[in-house]
């Protein structure tokens, strides 16, 4: 079984909303797929204007996620990565988050994900009962977060994977004020409202 194969699998089992979308046909002509100095894949993303936009580190990819997955960690709670890319960072992320926190990853772009799915193994994340992956710009990533918040009890921290928001900045931070940050404010608002007054509402 291949790469692609074994991720479909996985993808229909934890994920089965996204398959019928992965297995339509994508448009990648604006994807190219290189290989860092380590071997490891890497994408650049040719933008609506033109422009070519490195996705990941030129000398090691995965080390660079590493780093960035330890700092981020350490936030705890409920941690929305908003871009994906190839899923280094993702991956670095569920590898090292504890047993309190959560991982939502967003990627707007169907063809960067189906991307992923070729060439990385992301069964491990992909399978992880602690991590929602979405993909496209109608995903509900703030009800998703709220889900997590709820079943952790962690706080909402969005982290921002900065090549996404090059290759699509409108969308992206419209996404997370919109989609994400704005939503979720109202969120603990009414969560706040209930936990103070839902006796009398019960009355």
């Amino acid at each position: 079984m291949g790469i692609f194969e074994k991720n479909l699998e996985v993808l229909a089992r934890y994920h089965p909303e996204l398959l019928e979308q992965v297995q339509a046909p994508t448009s990648v002509s604006h994807i190219t797929v290189d290989k860092a100095k380590n071997g490891d894949p890497r994408l650049f993303v040719r933008t609506e204007s033109g422009e070519t936009i490195p996705i990941h580190n030129e000398d090691d990819p995965r080390k660079v996620a590493q780093r960035s997955a330890e700092k981020i960690v350490e936030f705890g709670g409920v941690l929305v990565v908003m871009g994906m890319g190839l899923g280094y960072l993702g991956q670095a992320i569920a590898e090292t988050m504890n047993d309190s926190s959560a991982l939502v990853v967003f990627e707007a772009d169907m063809g960067i994900f189906k991307t992923a799915l070729q060439l990385m193994d992301l069964s491990d994340l992909l399978s992880h009962h602690r991590v929602k992956v979405l993909v496209g710009e109608d995903a509900k990533v703030a009800e998703c977060a709220y889900y997590f918040m709820a079943k952790t009890g962690g706080a909402v921290r969005a982290v921002r994977f900065e090549p996404a928001f090059r290759t699509a900045p409108e969308l992206y931070r419209n996404k997370l004020r919109y989609g994400l940050v704005n939503p979720t404010l109202d969120h603990l608002s009414n969560w706040a409202t209930a936990d103070r007054f839902g006796i009398q509402f019960t009355k």
